[in-house]
């Protein structure tokens, strides 16, 4: 049983090492995993990651901006001439090539003043507790969303096929609007949302988000109600985490600035 724990670890690590070329090590059985700028990671046979937290950073982000430039061409692919020559936020600073600029504030927290001032003046930044009430008897499983719509949404889920192991997998994705992220997204039933003061906060709940896509699973500890609170949490928001995403969700409505059904097709 434990070899069967220690080999599904390391699938999962493999997993999580997206766009890494992976090979075997003939005398330890680990797998190395070089990544395109030549940094290398090894998973041992135990699952474990061996290599610089810095460099499995820095392939998370570089991870995250090929999936927030991939959403934003096939936005401005269905876009006229007219609405391109009138797009804002992300959509623009694409345009204009700075998007990967933006994105590096983001990550590092050191903000280009003349960006946010651009971005500030016309975004209102909002950040989701989301919850679906059809898992695990009732108990719910939670997801956190924020953004905005000129700066698209970010939503953050810690799935968990076997509740009983410490193999999570923290599913990241983006979306380039509040409506395309509803239709995507409708297997939630509810939300609890609030406003984001500043870029700031909004940065700091990204560096968290991030901070969590290798975690290990834990059911009582570091479970998606956990990690979709401590993300909400890092904006500076007042909210109580009381382990089952059901209770957290009824304990803390009166505590968000909106909540209430969150697709209106759900059935």
């Amino acid at each position: 049983y434990k070899a069967q724990e220690r080999i599904q670890a390391k699938e999962d690590k493999e997993k999580f090492l997206v766009g890494f070329h992976g090979k075997g090590d003939g005398e330890t059985g680990d797998s190395i995993f070089v990544a395109p700028d030549g940094s290398v990671i090894t998973v041992n046979s135990d699952g474990t990651l061996v290599g610089s937290e810095q460099v499995v950073e820095e392939h998370i982000q570089s991870t995250i901006a090929d999936r927030v430039s991939a959403r934003l061409n096939e936005r401005l692919a269905d876009m006229s001439i007219e609405e391109r020559a009138e797009a804002r936020g992300l959509l623009r600073l694409h345009q204009q090539g700075r998007l990967d600029e933006y994105l590096a504030g983001m990550f590092s927290g050191n903000t280009n003043e003349e960006l946010e001032a651009e971005l500030s003046n016309n975004t209102d930044y909002k950040i989701f507790y989301l919850l679906d009430r059809d898992i695990l008897a009732g108990a719910g499983h939670a997801a956190m969303l924020m953004g905005s719509d000129d700066t698209g949404w970010l939503l953050v889920s810690f799935h968990k096929e076997n509740i009983l192991s410490d193999n999570g997998d923290i599913v990241f994705e983006y979306y380039t609007s509040l409506e395309e992220a509803k239709e995507e997204q409708n297997r939630y039933d509810d939300y609890i949302s609030w406003k984001i003061e500043n870029v700031s906060s909004f940065s700091g709940s990204l560096r968290t988000a991030i901070s969590k896509m290798s975690d290990n699973y834990n059911l009582f500890q570091n479970n998606c109600d956990d990690v979709a609170s401590d993300i909400i949490r890092s904006a500076g928001i007042e909210l109580d985490d009381v382990w089952i995403p059901k209770n957290t969700f009824e304990n803390n409505t009166d505590k968000g600035d909106d909540f209430g059904i969150w697709y209106y097709d759900k059935e």
